[in-house]
């Protein structure tokens, strides 16, 4: 999101409105901006100083360069840059999703085993061998 979300968006109160009416909202920034301040949780993120930046520039075309550019700072301990946010939160929520799946099935399972839906396996019951 932009830092002056009233600028880059029509009506940022209706923006507003439409964070306010979600259950959570999570914010990335480097500071405390317009969209921050509506969220549940803001994620401090690394600045621009404070991370590695890669750049590709095509000043003779067609030749490339390339630039790395080194942190200039070392960044606080509880920052991240914004690309480590994302694999984050995806093992978060796959094991989350993992974890809900696990538990609905054994739900399932044992509401369909109590109910006689379907019967446990019998003891005389022949396997399946490869």
């Amino acid at each position: 999101m932009s830092r002056f979300l009233w600028k880059s968006l029509g009506s940022f109160q209706r923006f507003a409105e439409a964070l306010r009416s979600l259950d959570t909202v999570v914010v990335i920034d480097v500071a405390m901006t317009e969209t921050a301040r509506l969220a549940d949780y803001v994620l401090p993120a690394a600045t621009q100083y404070e991370k590695w930046e890669a750049t590709f520039f095509n000043f003779e075309f067609p030749r490339n360069y390339f630039h790395l550019r080194k942190p200039l700072f070392q960044r606080p301990e509880n920052c991240l840059p914004e690309a480590e946010f994302t694999p984050a939160w995806l093992r978060l929520w796959l094991y989350a999703l993992n974890a809900r799946l696990i538990i609905a099935c054994m739900l399932g399972i044992i509401s369909a085993i109590s109910s006689k839906k379907i019967a446990p396996p019998a003891a005389d019951s022949k396997r399946l061998t490869a």
